[in-house]
């Protein structure tokens, strides 16, 4: 799995996590980057992890859906993209 490092050598998102206290976007942002170095593998394992922390949460399951159709897993792919359609119909009913 690709590690975007500081200077103390500890990953970029765990550096983030401690910082925000939040542990879905940093892993959903490091997704995003190995994604654009071409490494699918390790962000498809970055949004799995973020999934682990918030499965319902709709940038997770989009992001984790967009990026399995991409590997060709289109059933997963079409469960991810489906719970991220139906988090952001509730939040838009909610609004």
């Amino acid at each position: 799995m690709l590690h975007l490092v500081d200077a103390q050598g500890r990953p970029a998102y765990a550096v983030l996590v401690a910082l925000r206290g939040d542990a879905v976007l940093p892993y959903v942002n490091a997704s995003v980057v190995a994604s654009q170095l071409g490494r699918l593998a390790d962000s498809i394992r970055y949004l799995q992890a973020a999934h682990g922390h918030a499965p319902e949460h709709p940038a997770v399951n989009l992001n984790l859906g967009l990026a399995l159709a991409e590997n060709r897993q289109t059933g997963e792919a079409e469960k991810h993209l489906r719970l991220a359609r139906e988090a952001l119909a509730v939040e838009t009913t909610a609004q």
